[in-house]
């Protein structure tokens, strides 16, 4: 087996761990400041410019993700892409995580404006990390 090709796929692979382990901390540390600032009176634009900031993050990542895994390892000087059929693929999934991402970021958006409950936003947030684990490539 090529070398360059193994070490693609353990790169790729890493740096989907890592994407997976930052999405999850960021998304739980700013739930928790999401939580104590509702108790503590933040203004709501402030909340939705956090919330705005760290969606702008999590799709940047999710592109990341997309981006190493269309991309062929022994092409990437050339940038060539990878078959149509895997790249349709990994488009799909990228476009469920785009949508995860934007469930979340209106359900943050609900929260801090008081339409749904802290329950209720703990819920649909723990759902909606839930179905971006299943569909992260």
């Amino acid at each position: 087996m090529n070398n360059g090709l193994i070490l693609g796929i353990i790169g790729g692979v890493a740096v989907f761990i890592i994407s997976l382990t930052l999405i999850m901390y960021i998304n739980s540390d700013l739930d928790q400041k999401l939580i104590e600032e509702m108790g503590s009176g933040v203004p709501t634009n402030v909340m939705y410019n956090q919330i705005d900031n760290d969606t702008q993050n999590q799709k940047s990542i999710a592109k990341g993700d997309l981006d190493s895994h269309v991309m062929n390892p022994t092409d990437w000087e050339k940038k060539g892409l990878v078959t149509d059929d895997n790249y349709e693929y990994y488009i799909q999934i990228y476009n469920s995580e785009i949508g995860f991402i934007s469930k979340y970021n209106q359900i943050r958006k609900e929260y801090v404006t008081g339409k749904i409950s802290k329950e209720e936003f703990l819920e649909e947030s723990k759902t909606i990390q839930d179905d971006l684990n299943n569909f992260s490539m």
